[in-house]
């Protein structure tokens, strides 16, 4: 890599520090609640967890236990830890030309590689 390309880079710390305190604020508790969630689901061993974090058991078990002063630094870096699943061009077209808000759900639980269990809003 030449001088210049290097010299492009952004350092990953310049970026996290760069980036609106408030969007990093929102980001972590953001971050923590998912956790929180995923760690409810595995302690309640709810069978939907691995479809709705599209992880396996295994991988929910180390996330759930992993030590909590390992994920901070995590959460804190302003990025999510989580997938947005509304973010593509079949959810924006139902999002924008209806206000069926069944078909909102239908269009994001397509996003899922399993069905789950709910019908409607």
């Amino acid at each position: 890599m030449s001088d210049e390309t290097k010299n492009k880079d952004i350092p990953a710390s310049k970026a996290i520090f760069d980036t609106h305190k408030a969007v990093i604020a929102k980001m972590e508790a953001a971050n923590r609640a998912v956790h929180e969630a995923l760690v409810t689901m595995v302690a309640y061993k709810d069978p939907m967890a691995p479809i709705i974090f599209n992880a396996t058991w295994e991988q929910l078990e180390a996330i759930a236990n992993a030590p909590r002063s390992k994920l901070n630094v995590i959460f804190r870096t302003g990025f999510p830890v989580f997938a947005l699943r509304m973010a593509n061009e079949t959810f924006h077209t139902v999002l924008s030309n209806t206000d069926d808000q069944d078909a909102w759900l239908r269009t994001l639980l397509e996003t899922y590689s399993a069905n789950l269990p709910i019908a409607s809003l």
